[in-house]
This record gives structure tokens, C-alpha cells and sequence, in this order.
């Protein structure tokens, strides 16, 4: 056996020495799987005489070179930890008794299609894309404690709505009157005091402003003012205040006295035939 052959094995049982000792560093079977076998592809390796020392040394490093393949496993270790350590956080950050009966069953298929999307992510953005879906869903479902404050809420709407829908119902048939515009004012004040979501279960709303408009209408009629040479009644004929008696016209207070005396007088006359 020549001089660069013994060199040769020394250098490659060196070799194959620091390899294994990669495996204390190792914490996976994949990754201690892929040292075993580049110490076994290292000793395999035989001295060639065509080749000069270097170059059978150079085969010898080519069969240790396992640096990307351990790099690989290590993130793909590291990954698997992660996904295991998400999905464990994830069904730890709920509790089922705290969900009704039909929010659990949402609930236990958000997790469901939560953990396989985690365990199919192929790297740590996927992972994190899968974990951030799986935590929006899970805030999507009420809990029971939040179900029953939105019922309590819509409840205490609705009753306020109804006593304004009642306000509203009991205006009535609108009237020129201080009892019509009173129950008008009354239903819009009470109208105007409630919060846009209980505005919106208001539903003879448009009751309130047809009454509003009913009213003004009669308010601008009753307001408008009488033209005095015209006849209140155009379609009746005038009246004649002749007084039948002296045949003249009598006004005012003491006037419509007079009148009413020449009535009596005019009666007396015409009924004992004096005139």
C-alpha cells in the first residue's frame, strides 16, 4: 500500500468521523437518516491510484457534503414543529361551553378546515396566511354570552320602536286642532329620540309624515285670509237685509236691534191686517 493511500484513509476516516459527529446536533430521525448515510456513502468511497491524492480526497468531500440536505430537513423540522404548536394554540384559544349548540358545530369546522390548511402549508408564510383564516372564522361565531347581549339589544329596540309605531297609530284622523298637532308632535319627538337602528323598525313611518303633511295643508287653508267682497258661499244667492218694515238697511249692534223690533212690528201688522 503506497504513502497517498494511507493518507487517503486517514483523511477519509476523518472525514467520516466529523460527519457522525453532526448527528449529536440532530434532534429528527430524517436528519440523523441522512448523516448515517454519508458516513456509509464516505467509507464506500476506495482509493484510486489513476487519480492523484487530491482528487480522491476531492470524491471523498463530494460524499460529506450534506450541508442543503441537513439545512432542509432542519427547516422542514422546524415547520412541522411550528404547524403542531399552531394547531395546539388554536384549539386551546376556544372553549366550546362558552357557544351555543349551532356555533359549536361552526365552530368545530372552522378547526377542522383550519388544521388542514396548516398542515398543508409548505413553508412559514403559508403557515401564518392559515393561522391568521382560522382566527378570523373563529372570531366570526358568537359566543353564547355575545348572542344573548345582540337579543337583549334587539329587544330593547323593537320596544321602543313599538311605542312610537303606537304614538304614530293613535294620530288618527288628522284635524285642524291643538289635540291633532299635539299627537303629531308628540310621535315625532318620540321619533327623533330613537338611534338609527330602532328608526329603521318604525314601519307606518311614512303614517307620520302624511299626517305632518295633512296638517299643514289644513293649517295654510284655515290661515288663508278671505277676500270680503266675495261671497263666503259663491254658489248661494246674497241675502237681502232689507228690513220690511221701514225698508232700510240696519248694521251693526244696534242696527240688527232695530231690525229684529220692525220684524215684530212687521209680524203684528201684516197678522191684524194694519198694513
Amino acid at each position: 500500500i503506497s504513502a497517498e493511500e494511507v493518507s487517503f484513509n486517514e483523511y477519509r476516516a476523518a472525514v467520516a468521523a466529523n460527519v457522525a459527529a453532526l448527528a449529536a446536533e440532530e434532534d429528527s430521525a430524517e436528519a440523523a437518516a441522512i448523516i448515517t448515510n454519508a458516513v456509509a456513502a464516505i467509507n464506500a468511497v476506495t482509493y484510486d491510484a489513476t487519480k492523484t491524492l487530491d482528487e480522491n480526497k476531492s470524491v471523498v468531500d463530494d460524499a460529506a457534503d450534506i450541508a442543503d440536505a441537513l439545512a432542509a430537513q432542519r427547516a422542514a423540522d422546524a415547520l412541522a414543529a411550528a404547524k403542531a404548536d399552531a394547531i395546539a394554540q388554536l384549539e386551546a384559544s376556544v372553549n366550546a361551553d362558552d357557544y351555543r349548540e349551532a356555533e359549536q358545530a361552526d365552530l368545530a369546522a372552522v378547526i377542522e378546515t383550519a388544521t388542514a390548511a396548516i398542515n398543508a402549508a409548505a413553508n412559514a408564510e403559508e403557515l401564518a396566511a392559515a393561522v391568521s383564516d382560522a382566527q378570523m372564522a373563529i372570531s366570526a361565531i358568537k359566543t353564547d354570552a355575545e348572542l344573548t347581549a345582540e337579543e337583549a339589544a334587539a329587544a330593547a329596540n323593537q320596544a321602543a320602536a313599538d311605542e312610537v309605531i303606537a304614538k304614530i297609530n293613535a294620530i288618527g284622523e288628522v284635524e285642524y286642532t291643538d289635540e291633532s298637532k299635539a299627537k303629531i308632535d308628540d310621535a315625532r319627538a318620540a321619533y327623533d329620540a330613537l338611534t338609527d337602528d330602532q328608526k329603521a323598525l318604525v314601519e307606518n313611518y311614512n303614517t307620520l309624515t302624511a299626517a305632518e303633511a295633512r296638517y299643514a295643508e289644513l293649517k295654510a287653508a284655515a290661515e288663508q285670509p278671505v277676500d270680503p267682497t266675495e261671497p263666503e258661499n259663491p254658489d248661494e244667492p246674497e241675502k237681502d237685509n232689507t228690513c220690511k218694515w221701514c225698508g232700510e238697511q240696519h248694521t251693526g249692534f244696534w242696527g240688527r236691534f232695530v231690525k229684529y223690533f220692525h220684524s215684530i212690528l212687521y209680524f203684528f201688522a201684516h197678522l191684524f191686517g194694519k198694513r
